[in-house]
């Protein structure tokens, strides 16, 4: 049931399903939302204020079989309490924080439990990189829209490049409020918690308070590039982004 369990550092990798046997992973279905309101006066019910979406909190529980001692020193040899990993299950993404290790010697089989704290709790597929062309789409599978980064090239010199994505039948248009010499590649970042635009690393801010940042939707995105002036072409990097796992 619980196969090709990874867990993935900058300089090691280790596949906890081939050194154990997985019993039960906790913490895959979608994370509590805390709802805050406000009561007014005496009237009935109450006023939203905000939600804020909690962190993910992954428990895999697991038996070492065999070769415990060698499979403990591979364990520990990849992750330690405290530090950052990226755990891979079901062949999605998250990153996460090891909080716990827990280790039962006296248990035979020997039993182990990994207490994971994720911040950002969405999983992610591996990131892709396509080349658009003018008009193109992207068929995307995750049950979470997401943000993407977004290079534009100009060929020539531009003004006010645009992107144009139809999904669900509603169409979002957002227009940079820029112009380009012929060679520069503007980047847009509209991952949440990273927005930002830049040019050869310089941060620029073509964007008003009404500026739509683009987003791709669950289903077929038709794409649209374009400028006000001018020829841009454009790559996406982008990761397909999951709120539970099923």
């Amino acid at each position: 049931m619980y196969n090709n369990i990874k867990f993935l550092t900058d300089s090691a990798e280790l596949n906890l399903s081939e050194i154990s046997r997985i019993t039960n992973i906790d913490g895959l279905g979608p994370v509590t939302a805390a709802i805050n309101t406000t009561q007014i006066g005496l009237n009935p019910g109450t006023r939203f204020d905000s939600v804020h979406v909690d962190y993910r909190n992954i428990v895999i529980e697991f038996y070492i079989i065999s070769n415990v001692t060698d499979n403990l020193n591979e364990l520990y040899s990849v992750i330690q309490t405290g530090t950052k990993t990226t755990l891979q299950i079901k062949n999605k993404l998250i990153n996460c924080y090891i909080e716990t290790i827990e280790i039962n010697r006296t248990n035979n089989p020997v039993k182990g439990q990994i207490s994971l704290i994720c911040p950002d709790p969405s999983f992610r597929s591996a990131a892709r990189n396509i080349s658009l062309s003018a008009n193109d789409f992207i068929s995307y599978a995750g049950n979470q829209a997401t943000g993407f980064k977004l290079y534009l090239t100009a060929k020539t010199a531009v003004k006010n490049p645009y992107i144009s994505i139809n999904a669900n039948k509603k169409t979002r248009k957002s227009v940079l409020n820029i112009a380009l010499s012929a060679g520069d590649i503007l980047e847009l970042n509209s991952e949440s918690g990273s927005k930002s635009a830049s040019i050869a690393s310089k941060k620029v801010y073509p964007y008003t308070g009404n500026f739509l940042w683009p987003e791709l939707q669950q289903g077929d995105n038709t794409i649209t590039i374009g400028a006000a002036s001018g020829t841009v072409t454009a790559k996406i990097m982008y990761s397909e982004k999951f709120a539970a796992l099923v």
